[in-house]
């Protein structure tokens, strides 16, 4: 299952036509349907399960979409160079989608091995954090 939530919010985010539909249908519905009130906290409550209402439907049809793929095995399918071919071509893409493939047990090995050696994976990113800094963000995210 977190294979398919995975998916669905990359294609969400990467497929133009998932992602129209989302921000140009769907949350203005949502948004038409809550009535406004004083309680902002309430109303932002209420629009956010109503969204993971409609995510979750969402994610369910992916899912639906996917037994095809199931059928044929994973490996063998193609599934993965699929997505990489129609969603791939920034590297976050890829590695969106590497990610995503690392959450199946029967992972398509030879193509995440190719998939992640296409990476520019010598490009670091240095992080420093400040230790009082992060307590308060710690704290302040219980």
């Amino acid at each position: 299952m977190d294979f398919i939530v995975y998916l669905a919010r990359i294609l969400l985010n990467y497929d133009k036509a998932s992602s129209s539909w989302w921000q140009t249908e769907v949350v203005p519905a949502v948004d038409a349907s809550l009535v406004s009130n004083s309680d902002q906290k309430r109303w932002q409550q209420m629009r956010a399960a109503k969204l993971r209402e409609i995510f979750a439907d969402y994610a369910a049809s992916v899912e639906i979409g996917l037994r095809r793929y199931q059928e044929e095995g994973r490996r063998k399918s193609g599934l993965l160079k699929k997505l990489v071919d129609r969603y791939g071509d920034t590297q976050e893409g890829r590695r969106q989608l590497a990610l995503a493939f690392t959450l199946l047990d029967d992972q398509p090995l030879e193509l995440l091995s190719s998939l992640l050696s296409s990476l520019q994976l010598d490009a670091c990113i240095g992080v420093v954090v400040n230790s009082c800094q992060f307590d308060s963000w710690l704290q302040s995210n219980r």
